[in-house]
């Protein structure tokens, strides 16, 4: 999980860095290590104290009066990351690490150096055992595994976030999935009905050959929709009072199979 910084904190740490051309990631995350992001952090052990853990020596040094104050530790710390990075960049021939930095920061920049410079040797006998115990190493430890070990945890690939104002929101409700697409060929045709047979009843009444009218019935019965194609009505006989009628409709569908 990123630590957060309370937004007063962020904003002095990055005011700072911009003011003395630093890096604020790699500022930040040297106060992520000396004190978690708490400017009221006191080392019950040492003199040291506040967002970057200033001892009282380097405080004077650098005019910190009130190393509790996040703007105040903030400068500081700035200035003191801008001159290290100084040192070191002579001694490496190039812009150092922020790992390096922070270890410059814990060491001093000139037991950085040593430290960097003579990895085989043994790191109590670089820069002493106290420094080398109470930063968490081994007194078997070599210069470049003790160097190491800060250079690695000062690496600014850890995320560092700002600690937010407010809970975050919850997250919205999705969207229901949709339909899986439809396979046409995985759905046959379906074969098209036959169309229905005129009623003989009423052909015969009309004096009409039903083999002649089918291929009439069968050419209407295609030019219509198969679901809209209406129930056929039960045969009526025509009446004998209406011949004239008859008639007609006989000699139309005549004239219509010619």
């Amino acid at each position: 999980m990123p630590m957060a910084f309370q937004p007063n904190v962020q904003q002095a740490i990055m005011q700072a860095a911009s003011r003395y051309g630093v890096d604020p990631a790699a500022l930040m995350r040297i106060a992520q290590i000396e004190s978690g992001g708490n400017p009221n952090a006191k080392n019950p052990k040492s003199s040291a104290g506040g967002l970057f853990q200033f001892i009282d020596g380097t405080a004077k040094q650098y005019g910190l009066e009130n190393r509790f104050d996040p703007a105040q530790a903030s400068d500081a710390a700035a200035r003191l990351a801008r001159d290290n990075a100084s040192i070191l960049s002579r001694t490496l021939g190039r812009d150092p690490s922020a790992g390096e930095l922070y270890l410059a920061h814990q060491q001093g920049a000139g037991g950085a150096a040593k430290l960097l410079g003579n990895p085989g040797a043994r790191a109590v006998d670089i820069v002493g055992a106290d420094a080398v115990r109470l930063n968490g190493g081994d007194m078997d430890m070599t210069a470049g595994e003790f160097a190491n070990k800060w250079i690695n945890k000062g690496s600014i690939g850890s995320q560092i976030a700002a600690q937010p104002s407010s809970p975050p929101q919850a997250p919205g409700t999705p969207a229901p999935p949709l339909d899986p697409p439809i396979n046409v060929a995985s759905h046959p045709a379906q074969p098209i009905q036959s169309q229905p047979e005129p009623p003989s009843g009423l052909l015969s009444a009309l004096g009409v050959d039903a083999a002649q009218a089918n291929p009439i019935f069968a050419a209407m019965g295609q030019m219509m929709p198969e679901q809209q194609q209406p129930q056929m009505m039960q045969p009526m006989q025509a009446p004998q009072s209406m011949p004239a009628l008859t008639d007609y409709i006989s000699q139309f569908l005549k004239t219509r199979m010619v």
